[in-house]
Formats: C-alpha cells, structure tokens, sequence
C-alpha cells in the first residue's frame, strides 16, 4: 500500500490534486519550480500538504503534473532531487506518448484526470467521483488506481494500444469545446435580448438536459434542432443573425452545422441502435 506521495508541480492539475491524495490519508509532499504564492501555500499546509524534505524518505510514488514538454525532463530531475531512489513514477497528461521515460529503470504509468481544471487549488467533487484514465507498468499502474480508489474516486484501464493524442483529442472534443460552445450561446442569447442571468440560466437548462438525455440514449440520439432535421433555411437565418454580431461564430455555426448535415444518417442510426 502506497504511503507517501510527492506532486511535482503546482500548477492547477498539481495544486488540485495534493489536496484530494492527502484527504485520501497519504502523505503527500509538493515540489514547484517557481515558490508558490501566500494564498496557495496557505491551501495547501491546511491540506496537510507540506514541501518537500530531502532529509526526510524519499517517497513511494511521484506524480508529475508538469506541462508536457517538461515530464521528459522529470527522471533526470528525480535522480538530483532524490539521488539514489527509485520511486514509482506516474505522470498526469493526457497525451503525453507511450514511450516516455522509456529509460527509466522503476516502474512508470499514466494518471490522467478526466475532469476540466481552471484555477489552482480547485476544489475536485466528491459526487460524482473524479474518473481517471490508468496505465502503463502493472506496479505503478496498480498504485496509481490504488490512489484513486482510496481518494473515492473511479478509474477506466487504458487500453495497451492506447493512441494518446487521439485520446486527448476526443478529451478535449468532450470538455473544452462544450465550454466553449456554452460560453458562445451565452453571448448570443444577451445579444438577442436576455439578461446575462437569464442567459446564464437557459445556457445550463440546455446543456444539462441534453447531457441527461444523453446518458440514456447515447450521443448521437440526442442531436436535435435544425440541423439534425435537414432545415437548411433555418440554419442559413442563424448564420445571418449570428453574422450580425460576430462573423467569427457564425462561420464556426456554419461549420458545425453543415457537419451535422452531412451525418445525419449516422445520427439516425445511431438513435436507431439505442431504442
């Protein structure tokens, strides 16, 4: 059983995460390449979550929540930072290649959250669970679904074959883009009139509702309006009205509503597949 944990990296994936291991009864110690500002140092000792001390063990576990371009980097890190020691060594990215860290002579995995983080020191929900994506070395695999389990959070089994920037793709297809889209809707609903509470408010009832019927009948079952229907008229109107206030949106309305045009097929069977 995995005791003790060092997060390399404080940005908000790293901020966001000592917190949630240490309220899983780890001991979880931080490392930053930069210091850390009063208010998150302040976070993060009310955690229990202290800095790194190179006179005290070395920890079982490291998870790396470093920018991508930098995990490379992380082994040669380690062995100055804790020269001698051979930790299991996990990293958090979505889209970071199998054969990272391929020279490293411990066992290595992937940890990947699945869940949008916009700030550091973000507060991870308890319901519903926090979903991770693990694998990699079975030692430091099993470790890292035992993390999340002990935190009370889920874990999905990467594939041995996983394609990682095609997985990181359909992450952000899932979550950034929605956002996005949802941000955009806002802004064209006050710009036809609504209040930005009232905006706020029928943006959430759609998305929320669509997400609902979603889960029971699939993706792809639960497209409706214009486009999923063939009404090129109507979506020719939208375009028109979104052009009036940003041409920019109108174009990625276009776009996507064309796409829809031309799956429709697709979509109609796959409402076909889930009844």
């Amino acid at each position: 059983m995995i005791r003790s944990v060092l997060v390399m990296g404080m940005g908000r994936v790293g901020s966001s995460l000592a917190p949630w291991l240490a309220s899983g009864g780890l001991e979880v110690r931080w490392w930053n390449r930069s210091p850390l500002d009063a208010e998150l140092l302040d976070l993060l000792a009310l955690a229990g979550v202290l800095p790194l001390d190179p006179t005290e063990p070395a920890p079982e576990l490291v998870l790396a929540a470093l920018p991508e371009a930098l995990l490379p980097a992380v082994p040669g890190m380690l062995a100055k930072m804790l020269p001698g020691a051979l930790p299991l060594l996990v990293h958090t990215s979505g889209g970071a290649a199998p054969e990272l860290w391929s020279d490293y002579r411990g066992a290595k995995a992937r940890m990947h959250p699945l869940l949008p983080f916009t700030a550091r020191g973000q507060h991870l929900p308890e319901q519903p669970p926090v979903l991770f994506l693990v694998g990699g070395d079975e030692m430091a695999a099993r470790a890292a679904r035992e993390l999340v389990l002990r935190c009370n959070g889920r874990h999905l089994d990467a594939p041995v074959q996983l394609q990682p920037a095609l997985y990181h793709a359909a992450c952000v297809l899932a979550c950034n883009f929605p956002a996005f889209l949802g941000a955009s809707a806002q802004s064209a609903f006050q710009a036809a009139g609504l209040t930005p509470h009232q905006s706020t408010e029928a943006t959430t009832a759609l998305m929320a509702s669509m997400l609902e019927l979603a889960g029971r009948v699939g993706f792809g079952a639960a497209v409706s309006g214009p486009a999923s229907r063939g009404e090129t008229p109507i979506l020719q109107q939208h375009a028109r009205a979104l052009a009036a206030t940003d041409a920019e949106l109108a174009a990625v309305y276009e776009l996507l509503a064309a796409t829809i045009l031309r799956r429709r097929e697709l979509l109609l069977d796959g409402a076909k597949g889930n009844q």
